[in-house]
């Protein structure tokens, strides 16, 4: 199959390369951070959103990053109705219908957006969310 160009990619396209299926994991941390909060009465329901908005863009960044990386070194390199069952890839590179250059700049969205959501509340709640998200990015990244 040949290769889109950037005006034939859609947003199912998109959808597909972020790999919903694997958001929870990304954003369950924050839940449970949620329920700590309310449990002590101090649960801003605006950071909640904020923090739940930069998990999942972090998430999304990290797999389609993984995604990204895999089709890169050959190890998701087959059309998609012949990869390897155990494979985690989304199918939008190997098939042509992402380039990994349009993959690229997508995560740098993602993983910036993520960051100034980490700021403003590192700016609301403390510091130290700054460098506990940084430290989280940096192993997202080595992962």
């Amino acid at each position: 199959m040949p290769a889109v160009t950037s005006e034939q990619i859609t947003f199912g396209h998109w959808l597909q390369a972020a790999r919903l299926k694997f958001l929870p994991q990304g954003v369950m941390p924050v839940f449970l951070a949620a329920a700590i909060a309310f449990s002590g009465d101090t649960l801003q329901p605006a950071n909640l959103v904020i923090a739940l908005l930069a998990a999942a863009a972090l998430q999304v960044g990290l797999t389609m990053f993984n995604d990204t990386m895999d089709f890169i070194y050959g190890t998701d390199s087959k059309p998609t109705g012949i990869k390897n069952p155990f494979s985690g890839g989304s199918g939008v590179l190997t098939s042509g219908l992402i380039r990994p250059r349009q993959a690229f700049s997508a995560i740098l969205a993602l993983y910036f957006f993520a960051l100034l959501c980490t700021i403003y509340l590192s700016q609301e709640v403390n510091i130290v969310v700054l460098w506990i998200s940084l430290v989280g990015a940096l192993i997202s990244v080595l992962y």
